[in-house]
């Protein structure tokens, strides 16, 4: 992080991270990055949890949401995921030991619910914490937990497809520098064949062509070219 923000201060501005990163000295570096973290808590041990819980006990939640996304997309034909959310949200917590700036919690109510066809299939309902030093005056309830729930979509769709189908998991080398560039070269060819994909085809994926059958065409293309692939690359010019 150190790194990054040398190269490009202006790079985030929250960092949003799970229950393993809950610990008081990320936090205090992230702060001293002059970033906001936001982190879901898991623990029901933490005395901020419990503290937070007691506060709140036989109160009304602070935004109530009903049928959101987060998001914010629609649901065509009443098929998808919604969402039904209670946040409690309160500011100014010091019981976190180590922690060297107050804490906001967020207690989140929230029910799920899966629709197909216009039928509901599925209700799941959960109860989580969410803790982070953005303050109440400037980043909204709904805004919070809608980060929180980008996060998770970038893990269960983008690490997991990496995974799957990029050979992400696998450990290349050993060396910290080339992990490193190895992981910087899987995000940058990543995300190329996602904006070539979904920006330069367009209708492609609305065509019923997977990400598999683009790169399989995309490598038949390679194997047929005229003259080799490093005869087309841009060359750098003198100097």
């Amino acid at each position: 992080m150190g790194k990054v923000q040398h190269r490009n201060w202006r790079y985030c501005d929250v960092v949003c991270v799970d229950a393993l990163y809950a610990k008081a000295p990320f936090i205090n570096a992230v702060s001293a990055l002059n970033k906001w973290v936001v982190i879901k808590v898991k623990q029901d041990d933490y005395h901020l949890v419990r503290d937070m819980d007691g506060l709140v006990a036989g109160c009304p939640p602070d935004v109530e949401l009903s049928g959101t996304t987060p998001k914010g997309e629609p649901i065509p034909n009443n098929h998808g995921v919604t969402y039904s959310v209670k946040i409690w949200d309160e500011e100014n917590f010091t019981s976190w030991d180590g922690v060297g700036c107050p804490l906001r919690c967020l207690k989140v109510i929230e029910t799920k619910t899966t629709t197909c066809r216009g039928e509901v299939v599925e209700v799941e309902e959960s109860t989580y914490h969410i803790v982070t030093t953005a303050p109440k005056a400037i980043v909204k309830a709904e805004v919070i937990w809608q980060i929180m729930h980008r996060r998770w979509d970038i893990e269960n769709s983008a690490f997991n497809d990496l995974k799957q189908n990029w050979r992400f998991r696998h450990c290349y080398t050993h060396d910290v520098n080339g992990i490193q560039t190895m992981y910087a070269l899987f995000c940058i060819a990543f995300n190329l064949v996602m904006l070539f994909a979904y920006m330069n085809l367009k209708d492609a994926p609305a065509r019923g062509v997977t990400l598999k059958e683009l790169a399989r065409q995309m490598l038949v293309g390679m194997e047929t070219l005229c003259q080799p692939i490093t005869d087309l690359l841009p060359r750098a010019g003198p100097g």
